[in-house]
């Protein structure tokens, strides 16, 4: 016998998928289909969420990514480089080229690399 009463989460026993409302609460989409200007983790988080919002996924690796986990979750995926990031994920002419060639409306900078550079 419990001394204290069991609580039941009503959230528990939810079988509704959850749904993006966006910051607005809609269901439009603003863009069919995002780059991620980043790799590893942070790409297949992100690459996860677009999908479930309808997005398609484009990511750009370098030589060394190129059998990596968030390449192959991508719907599409583009070299920009060689293995220095240097050379590939701070290359911004070999990303420009990735949107224009993916017809990407919108792109995610990700964390480090592109989102620290204002030029960009």
């Amino acid at each position: 016998m419990h001394r204290f009463p069991l609580i039941r989460s009503r959230w528990l026993h939810t079988t509704r998928p959850a749904q993006y409302f966006g910051p607005c609460k809609t269901t439009e989409k603003t863009f069919d289909k995002i780059l991620i200007a980043n790799r590893g983790e942070i790409a297949c988080r992100v690459i996860r969420t677009a999908k479930r919002m309808g997005i398609k996924t484009v990511a750009i690796y370098s030589d060394a990514d190129a059998n990596s986990l968030f390449v192959q979750q991508a719907d599409e995926a583009y070299r920009v480089g060689p293995a220095p990031t240097s050379q590939s994920y701070l290359n911004m002419d070999a990303i420009l080229d990735a949107i224009k060639a993916s017809g990407a409306q919108a792109v995610h900078p990700g964390y480090g690399f592109l989102s620290e550079n204002s030029g960009f």
